[in-house]
């Protein structure tokens, strides 16, 4: 992920090891997938998965920060800062497309 490059870049070695972990995670989530699941278009599907995996590790490496601490009631009277779950849901919307489209590829 891009925090262990930055932390490389720091003393003067770039490093790929993140995004070579990516994209052996991808790989085998993308052979899980078609694995359990049976997919007739391994072709389309293997590459929404790695899309997908390689999008969310991309987002999720990056530095951000929670300035909104304001509560929201999300359900049964529990709250919640607003800013922290756009915090932990910041790569998800294109994540969750891409799943969708795999899953209907498999259909």
């Amino acid at each position: 992920m891009p925090q262990l490059t930055g932390l490389f870049s720091r003393i003067g070695v770039p490093s790929r090891l993140p995004l070579v972990v990516l994209l052996i995670h991808g790989l085998m989530a993308a052979g899980m997938i078609c694995f359990i699941w049976g997919m007739s278009l391994p072709a389309l599907t293997v590459p929404l998965v790695l899309a997908a995996v390689l999008w969310t590790g991309y987002r999720r490496g990056r530095p951000r920060a929670n300035t909104d601490l304001t509560m929201v009631d999300i359900v049964f009277g529990v709250n919640a800062p607003s800013g922290m779950m756009g915090y932990h849901l910041k790569s998800l919307p294109l994540t969750f497309a891409l799943a969708l489209v795999v899953a209907l590829c498999g259909m």
